[in-house]
């Protein structure tokens, strides 16, 4: 797992490596569930790091897709395809959102 989300994670580094220092603050969603959260905070030191502005931004599931779509936040991150498939393919089937990839982890929901 630690696998995956590392190269998710380099990722999204490298489409936000080429965001100019004095751009706009980049904005994460942070939902209601731990490993989101924990991953939010990683991806907002390392930006940080990188010497970008970050704002954590409080965030529902379905609506995070949209709001990446039209540019209110500017990452959507560990989605659960069972339970946000539609919200997420509807917004990429409006453009404006990319598909960064998938891992081949079998999950399961408590």
């Amino acid at each position: 797992m630690l696998k995956t989300l590392t190269g998710i994670s380099v990722v999204i580094m490298l489409f936000f490596s080429s965001i100019s220092k004095a751009a706009d603050t980049i904005r994460i969603p942070v939902l209601n569930w731990s490993s989101q959260i924990v991953m939010a905070n990683v991806m907002a030191q390392v930006f940080e790091e990188m010497g970008h502005t970050v704002e954590l931004v409080p965030a529902e599931s379905a609506s995070r897709y949209e709001a990446v779509r039209i540019g209110d936040l500017h990452v959507a991150h560990e989605t659960w395809e069972s339970t946000m498939a539609l919200p997420f393919y509807e917004a990429m089937d409006k453009g404006g959102l990319i598909d960064a990839g998938s891992h081949d982890l079998i999950t399961f929901e408590e």
